[in-house]
């Protein structure tokens, strides 16, 4: 539940206030307090929300906002609220950390739709921290502004540029390209062209101080996404690079769920496959160790048979979850068949494999998923030695696999 602190006098604005708030399911808190008071609430009540009215009396407004961003509280929207048609330090109150300002003169049904579109652009504005932005522009003064207007818009995430040869060098860094169509030694085509042809998936906006659009035209069809044009207007660019950033997570949310499993999220069997080639491809490269393991329900078909489908899905998602929460973070699993699961191990030997494919056999063992009818799996697990490839390591695991199911099952074979 979100919790909400109102700062405001009036008892009139916090009934509005509390309802909308309310009707929203979050909790609403309010309180006259002045200055140091306020952060402490906000630290001691884990607040998520702050509505400070600008209004109220003895307590000056650009110190209560210093002492909130000594606290570092990065998930705290604030939001002033006013009665007037201009306040005075706008600017210095988004730059201390203000989302935005509203006026008190709204009704309750435009309140909640307001406070609902804070909450999704703050959403937004937390998966925008994890993108990474890398801006190329030879001129200091360009690059300075957009600092600015990016900082002043909570996009820290970002590094600029004046050389080509040096952003080149580190454009693998990035999701998000702000470049510059004239630079002094490399043309600004040039590389949208390098980053478009290594990275098709990533997002590049054209920076142009000539709004011609022939060049503009040839820069899109090259492989920008966007474009503006310099000198820039802060709200249209800022409008535009967020607009991008959607359109980005949003492909990479399909594309991630292109190679998922629809049931268990796990990887799915072509995706994971893949995977196992490029693992190996690695591997002769660096002369690491890998390790894979193959899985497999015993007795699957019996559990379907007797308790439906149904019972069956719930068995395969209890012990993904046994999978999900026993393979490392490193540890690559997915869903080779209907019951039989793959997990890839990079850095990883025989017997660090076999420990870890014990572990999930002993967890699966131990729970009870189906009263007085004991599910366990078994497992093959093979090591990659010189003279395999992707398909024989796979191939061996399962081969191990069968083994383990022809000896009695609920076993680990190498």
């Amino acid at each position: 539940m979100k919790n909400v602190l109102h700062i405001e006098s009036s008892k009139v604005i916090r009934k509005i206030f509390s309802s909308a708030i309310n009707s929203l399911g979050w909790n609403y808190l309010y309180s006259v307090e002045k200055t140091k008071e306020i952060s402490e609430i906000v630290k001691e009540r884990d607040i998520n929300f702050l509505i400070i009215s600008y209004e109220t009396e003895g307590m000056e407004l650009i110190d209560v906002l210093k002492e909130l961003k000594k606290i570092n509280k990065k998930d705290l929207v604030i939001i002033i609220s006013t009665t007037k048609e201009e306040i005075a330090y706008k600017k210095d109150m988004f730059e201390l950390g203000v989302m935005d300002v509203l006026h008190k003169d709204m009704t309750y049904e435009e309140l909640v739709l307001y406070l609902k579109k804070i909450m999704e652009l703050s959403s937004l504005e937390k998966q925008y921290r994890g993108i990474k932005i890398g801006m190329l522009d030879d001129s200091a003064i360009a690059l300075n502004i957009a600092k600015s207007v990016l900082t002043l818009n909570k996009f820290y995430n970002v590094d600029y540029y004046k050389d080509e040869n040096e952003f080149l060098d580190n454009i693998s860094k990035y999701d998000i390209y702000l470049v510059d169509l004239i630079l002094p030694k490399i043309s600004g085509m040039t590389i949208i062209s390098n980053i478009r042809e290594k990275y098709p998936e990533k997002k590049i906006i054209l920076i142009s101080g000539m709004g011609n659009p022939e060049n503009i035209s040839n820069a899109l069809q090259i492989g920008a996404n966007d474009y503006v044009i310099k000198p820039f207007n802060p709200m249209l660019f800022i409008a535009r690079l967020r607009v991008t950033i959607r359109d980005y997570m949003l492909t990479k949310e399909l594309k991630n769920l292109a190679l998922r499993d629809a049931m268990t999220k796990l990887y799915n069997h072509q995706y994971i496959y893949e995977r196992v080639k490029s693992e190996v491809s690695e591997v002769n490269r660096y002369k690491n160790k890998l390790s894979v393991i193959m899985f497999d329900i015993d007795d699957f078909k019996s559990v379907n048979d007797k308790y439906g489908h149904q019972m069956g899905d719930i068995v395969i998602k209890e012990i993904v979850g046994i999978i999900k929460n026993l393979k490392r973070d490193c540890d690559i699993a997915g869903r080779y068949g209907g019951d039989e699961f793959l997990i890839i191990l990079p850095n990883t030997d025989e017997e660090g494999a076999v420990a870890i494919a014990y572990r999930i056999r002993k967890a699966v063992e131990n729970i009870m998923i189906i009263t007085d009818e004991k599910i366990t799996i078994s497992g093959g697990v093979a090591e990659y030695k010189e003279g395999l490839n992707d398909i024989s390591l796979v191939n061996l695991a399962d081969e191990r696999l069968y083994k383990a199911k022809n000896s009695g099952k609920n076993k680990i074979v190498k």
